[in-house]
């Protein structure tokens, strides 16, 4: 199982359960594009709010993989790198704007296109993104 497939599930039932009005993360409150000066144009939705670990968030691993599995967004530095069948990893994903992600790095807009059920990974910024279903089980 990868892990878009494992903590897409888990975060989801996480988020419903502090919020049970919530039904999928893109409904979770996020700020709008339109405060992101300098943000280059963005191919994905302007209210999009993605999964994402910390390394990412902080800008201190760029984004190498992405998954649109289950319908829910996922970005992280990769799946390798993180035990998302632990509970104290899991405590540790946000959601972020896409924008924030963006803004540091345009090329994550190649993969905007994803459809569900798909993601993509790839070695390093500016390597070809290799795509693959991605589906939730």
């Amino acid at each position: 199982m990868r892990a878009g497939q494992f903590v897409s599930r888990v975060f989801a039932v996480l988020l419903r359960k502090n919020n049970p009005q919530s039904h999928h993360l893109q409904t979770a409150p996020v700020l709008s594009v339109s405060c992101f000066h300098g943000v280059p144009t963005m191919p994905f939705p302007d209210n999009l709010g993605t999964i994402a670990c910390p390394c990412v968030i902080s800008g201190s691993k760029p984004v190498l993989f992405v998954s649109h599995g289950g319908g829910d967004w996922q970005m992280y530095c990769h799946w390798k790198n993180h035990n998302f069948e632990d509970h104290e990893v899991l405590k540790t994903l946000s959601v972020v704007h896409v924008a924030h992600l963006v803004a540091r790095d345009a090329t994550i807009n190649e993969v905007a296109d994803l459809p569900a059920d798909m993601g993509a990974e790839r070695t390093h910024v500016g390597a070809m993104w290799q795509r693959y279903e991605d589906e939730d089980d």
